[in-house]
This record gives structure tokens, sequence and C-alpha cells, in this order.
């Protein structure tokens, strides 16, 4: 076992102070004998989604050996994601970390967390920098072989947790949040999408407008209705740990089919699909096979690791829930993509109004 490899089993570290994670002294005690740490220059997040600050440091040792990390910052009052989520100090990640309960979650997936540290609304994250195994950001589908060790990785999560008591955790995202965060509600209302690019605000006011335009009344109706009111009639559906931002960047891909899992701000109790249909919506060109059949695959997955098959009726029910979230919130952004008028644009359109159609008539 490499001296990373024993950091990263271990617990991350806390600190009291967030200027620890960059002090050699303090990080010596997690890292090994660091000599001295050096910053390099960070490019902006080039979505412009994110409200954290990032930064890249060099720890390098005496022997003259370095280790690539990633510091992130966050002031979890102030960033509009976790606003929208309802996410309080320190956060779903530094609760993650500190949780034993959820010790688990890295017999599954690699932590790239080594150390954490919180100062009343702000937390900073020290992490090993997996840059250089993430998939490359380009609109085209990833291989074959990353999405398979991907959702198997999240069917492993999700059976491991499976209606487990943990999930009562006070700060864990509720399955209605879920279909909140970018909603038809959310359309022209500024307060609440105070904070996130202007991109964002547009894109959802425009997006949902032209969506809720194009969409069969039925399926407009009732995705519009209030989270809570259609979701009562998934309230007894297991509920699981999710990741809760499945976008293909929040993992690297290490040797060995390993899969390292980041960015668990989002991260809930909720049925295992949505996890799926988020999946689904926000990695639209990224997907290595048609809709259809990564569900299927992914089921294949997740009844295996729990060791059963899935009653046909619950799973529809399932299914349908992780399709309602993934629209309520990407449609506006798949409803935007049709201005692009390529085939590929209107067949994901298609998808998604068929599917919704599906559950509307139930």
């Amino acid at each position: 076992m490499t001296p990373l490899e024993h950091v990263t089993r271990a617990k991350a570290a806390a600190f009291d102070r967030i200027d620890s994670l960059t002090d050699p002294v303090s990080l010596s005690s997690v890292l090994g004998p660091v000599a001295g740490i050096v910053r390099e220059p960070t490019p902006a997040d080039p979505t412009g989604y994110s409200s954290s600050r990032h930064e890249i440091l060099i720890a390098e040792y005496r022997d003259g050996s370095r280790l690539r990390l990633r510091l992130k910052r966050t002031h979890i009052v102030e960033d509009w994601l976790a606003r929208l989520t309802r996410a309080t100090p320190p956060g779903r990640e530094a609760g993650l970390l500190a949780e034993p309960l959820l010790a688990g979650v890295w017999d599954i997936f690699v932590r790239a967390h080594l150390a954490y540290a919180v100062e009343g609304s702000e937390v900073a994250l020290l992490m090993v920098d997996h840059s250089d195994r993430l998939v490359p950001d380009v609109r085209e589908p990833i291989p074959r072989s990353t999405e398979e060790g991907l959702l198997g990785a999240l069917a492993s999560l999700h059976a491991r947790f499976w209606d487990a008591p943990v999930l009562s955790l006070p700060w864990l995202t509720r399955p209605e949040c879920y279909a909140e965060i970018l909603d038809p509600s959310k359309a022209g209302d500024e307060e609440a999408l105070r904070g996130a690019p202007r991109s964002v605000r547009d894109g959802v006011t425009q997006g949902w407008r032209e969506a809720l335009r194009l969409l069969p009344a039925e399926v407009a109706s009732r995705l519009t209705l209030p989270a809570e009111n259609a979701w009562r009639e998934w309230v007894d559906l297991p509920k699981t740990l999710l990741h809760g931002d499945t976008k293909v960047a929040n993992f690297a891909f290490l040797p060995e089919g390993r899969v390292a899992a980041f960015d668990w701000t989002n991260m809930g109790a909720a049925p295992a699909t949505v996890d799926l249909g988020w999946y689904l919506a926000v990695n639209g060109t990224r997907l290595a096979r048609g809709k259809d059949a990564l569900i299927a695959r992914y089921r294949e997955f997740l009844e295996e690791r729990l060791g059963r098959a899935l009653e046909p009726g619950l799973w529809d029910r399932m299914l349908d829930a992780g399709i309602y979230c993934g629209a309520r919130m990407l449609l506006w952004s798949k409803a935007m993509g049709l201005r692009e008028d390529t085939a590929f644009r209107r067949e994901d359109w298609a998808w998604w109004v068929e599917r919704l159609t599906r559950w509307s008539r139930r």
C-alpha cells in the first residue's frame, strides 16, 4: 500500500482552521513530512455554475517527490445551489466526512478527500487532484466501459444503503427537494436564483416558458404542481443514499476499475432512481448507449447488488419518480437545446415527453 493509499483509507482529518490546510507543518500530520506547499493558479469554473473557489496546491516532500492537491472553499450560506437544496453549515460534503455511519461509502468509491476544516459558514475541503483521471469535457459519449463502471458503483451505493437507518440524518437532501431546485416556479424568480450565473437565470426563465408551451397539456399541468403534492404518490417508495449530482464530471476513473467520487453537496435520502433521472438529464450528450438501454443496465446492476428482483410495478413507480425529478431539474435546458435544431436535440426532447406522458397517464 502506498502512503497515499494509506491516507485515503483513513478517516479524513478535521482541522480547526482553514489555514491549516495549506500549512506544511499541519499537513505533515496527514500527508507525511511535507517540506513546502506551492500554489498554482487555477482557471475559473468554465461553466460558471459553482460558487466554490478552487485552488491547486503542490505538496513538496523532502525527498523531492510531489503530490498534487485541490483545495475547494465554499461559503454555504452564500452558495446559490446550497441555498436551493436547503443546505446549512457545515454543508453535506463535510457532513459525509464527519459521519461514521456513512463510512461504508468509501468501500464503494475511492475517497478523494484528505482533510477538511469549517470556520463559521465556510467549509474547505482538501482533496487529491484527480483532474488527469476525469473523462474529457466534450459533448461526446463516454466509453462504454467507463459507463459500466460508474453505473455499477452507483448501484452498489444504492444497494448498500437501501432503507438504512442512517437515512434519517436530518441534513440529507429530502426527495421533494430534488424536484424543486430549478423547477418551473423558479422561472423569473430573481430572489430564488440570487447568485446564480445570468446564463442559468435566463435559461430557466426562457427554457421553462418554452417547455411548458411545447408539452402536452396534461403533462404540463402535473409537472407544475408543487413538488410536495406530486411526491405524495411516491412517499412509500424505498429510499437509499444518493450521491445527488451524478454528472460524469464528478467522478474520476482510476486504475483497476476504481471510481473516485466528489461533489457530494446534494447527497440525500430518496429513491435510487432520483440519481438515475439526474444522470439521464445532465449527461445527455455523454451517454454511451440509449436512455432505455441505460435504464435497463442500471436495473440489472441494482438487482444484482440487492440480491433480488424488483417487482415490475414497484420499478415502474420508482422510474416515474426519477424521470419526474430529472425533468423538474433540467427539462428547461432540453427545451433550450431545441434551438440547435439537431436530430439529437429533437430525439432527446421526444424521449422526455414520451416518458412524462406515460407517467401522467398512469
